[in-house]
């Protein structure tokens, strides 16, 4: 099934109302191609969005700049929905580029949010449970700089819901 087919199956679910709401974007968005004048407003009036946060920005690196691992965790709470706390490791050049590497799998109001730790000595919640002693050493071997990774992002997820 091709992508327009499945938006279109989407849609119709969504029932009469949102096809009359698309149909009414589609007819203004032709009569706007019909009015360059109108074209260049609409794009002079777009603003970009400045980043965010400021782990956003990308940095810069020097050629061959180490990276080292990093552990981050935050706790997602919503009424009615639960508890989910996360915990990521990965390996990054700063802390910054670690959220930068975060925010590809959660929102970033969750990554801003999230303690980060770089150092093995400091403890973060959830690391006690989400890494085994197996992908500890692992972790801790590669961190030595012995047949490190390329590329090492890990990511766990406890839900709980009482109510």
């Amino acid at each position: 099934m091709d992508q327009i087919e499945r938006v279109a199956r989407i849609t119709a679910t969504k029932g009469w109302v949102e096809v009359a709401k698309l149909r009414a974007i589609i007819e203004r968005a032709q009569a706007l191609l019909d009015e360059p004048a109108a074209m260049t407003r609409a794009a002079s009036d777009q603003v970009c969005r400045s980043a965010a946060y400021d782990w956003e920005k990308q940095e810069l690196f020097a050629v061959g700049q180490g990276r080292h691992l990093y552990r981050g965790s935050v706790a997602d709470f919503a009424t009615g929905e639960g508890l989910t706390q996360i915990f990521h490791a990965s390996y990054a050049r700063s802390e910054r580029e670690f959220r930068r590497i975060m925010a590809k799998e959660l929102p970033g109001w969750l990554v801003d949010g999230a303690v980060v730790a770089r150092d093995g000595n400091t403890k973060i919640a959830g690391e006690d449970l989400f890494l085994s002693p197996a992908l500890r050493r692992l972790l801790s071997t590669t961190e030595n700089g012995e047949g490190s990774f390329a590329v090492l992002s890990f990511q766990a997820r406890l839900h709980t819901n009482s109510s």
